[in-house]
């Protein structure tokens, strides 16, 4: 349930001038990275659990974002304009990895699963 609400909080506040610091398009988070809005030091827009990494592409129209715990067996995603939530296994305990290769839903189209 907390990543469903991480997800639903995350979309209501990414537009196209609201970016992580530490989330460059095509980049993985640190474990319990701060999402800021547009700067190192813009306002505070969430935080990351302990753990818990980010993966996120990005334009000036869309993005894409996946979650994952360090110790979870799953990735969980979704895209802007998209209500659904994706999901596809990790391989053992390894970290987050850049798992995206779009900023839409056809980010999603092989080895994800729709919850």
């Amino acid at each position: 349930m907390k990543k469903i609400m991480f997800f639903i909080a995350l979309g209501m506040c990414f537009t196209s001038s609201v970016f992580a610091a530490d989330l460059t398009t095509g980049g993985v988070s640190e474990p319990g990275a701060e999402l800021r809005n547009g700067s190192d030091d813009g306002p505070l827009i969430g935080k990351l659990s302990a753990g818990v990494r980010a993966n996120i592409e990005y334009d000036e129209n869309s993005y894409a974002v996946a979650t994952a715990h360090d110790k979870g067996t799953k990735v969980y995603a979704t895209a802007a304009g998209d209500t659904k939530i994706y999901t596809i296994d990790k391989a053992g305990d390894e970290v987050l990895v850049d798992s995206l290769d779009a900023s839409d839903t056809s980010a999603f189209d092989t080895g994800w699963t729709e919850m």
